[in-house]
């Protein structure tokens, strides 16, 4: 009892050091959960809890750096400023546009200001396979930029990297103004994305998935209602939703449907859609592009396709 609850009590004992063992595990899984390899995610260096401590710190006592500090994007872990070596050997053939795209960027042309997505050098190994190679360019506001290639090119990947599901092997980007190595929740809360292979609950129906994506991008409960409302009907699901459908119950070109309405529930800045009109018939391919035409304005949108 609360009576017998003393300091000199065993149980007291047991109960301080288990308060303060709990204490110290939920310090220590967030540092792993941080530092720790896995599957999917970006893993962070092992001194950041230190690295913060010094940006924090330098914040305070010179606050009028910190622009400066901006000019220096380019310089994150990694980022080489200078022309892959075997590109300039004339190893490997690049088309005269790509080069000029890598050498404006690289050059500082290409800045946060005028572009939503700027790439630097971007690499990603599987052991001794390069699947993505030296990918530098930039997407400007407002636009909407085709990643194109064959399967197997590494369009996915690219994907995968600048939304943070695999951490680059060496390179690094700006999404939106956000460092993609040190600013990565940052990012998350400015940009959707249609993946390529449709991720839906079965047992939610069409309004559910946008009224969960509204409010896990922080919509008001007062425009959340229209926004859902217009994109089911943009995206042609208005007979789906009145019907109350299930997502197992859809068919596959409908759940596609679904998943870009899904990317661009919350008005996100950038929107990363990977090939959005597969499984779809030519007319509702034909409906999507006006769409993603329409709602292109004000914000970056990036696609891989076969069309």
């Amino acid at each position: 009892t609360w009576e017998t609850l003393t300091v000199q009590h065993e149980i007291s004992n047991i109960f301080g050091w288990m308060l303060l063992s709990s204490v110290l595990f939920f310090f220590l899984d967030n540092y792993l959960s941080n530092v720790m390899p896995r599957q999917y995610g970006t893993r962070r260096r092992w001194d950041y809890p230190f690295q913060m401590l010094k940006e924090m710190l330098k914040e305070k006592v010179h606050p009028t750096k910190s622009a400066e500090g901006e000019k220096e994007t380019n310089e994150g872990k990694g980022v080489k400023l200078t022309m892959p070596a075997d590109l300039e050997s004339g190893a490997v053939h690049e088309d005269d546009d790509v080069t000029k795209e890598r050498e404006l960027v690289l050059t500082g042309v290409y800045n946060k200001e005028n572009s939503k997505i700027l790439t630097y050098d971007l690499n990603k190994m599987y052991g001794k396979f390069c699947a993505v190679k030296s990918v530098t360019f930039h997407v400007k506001k407002s636009e909407c930029f085709g990643l194109l290639g064959p399967n197997g090119a590494g369009k996915t990947t690219t994907i995968s990297m600048l939304t943070g599901l695999f951490s680059p092997s060496r390179g690094n980007a700006s999404v939106s103004g956000y460092d993609l190595r040190k600013e990565l929740k940052s990012i998350y809360d400015v940009m959707g994305i249609c993946p390529q292979f449709d991720i839906c609950w079965p047992d939610l129906n069409v309004e559910d998935h946008l009224y969960f994506y509204a409010r896990l991008k922080g919509m008001s409960k007062e425009k959340e209602q229209a926004a859902v409302n217009t994109l089911i009907n943009e995206v042609g699901l208005a007979d789906a939703a009145k019907s109350k459908k299930k997502a197992k119950e859809l068919s596959g070109g409908m759940r596609r449907r679904l998943s870009l309405a899904m990317s661009l529930i919350g008005e996100p800045e950038v929107v990363f859609l990977d090939e959005p009109t597969t499984g779809l018939d030519p007319e509702t391919k034909r409906n999507i592009w006006a769409l993603l035409d329409k709602v292109k304005q004000g914000r970056c949108i990036i696609l891989t396709t076969h069309s």
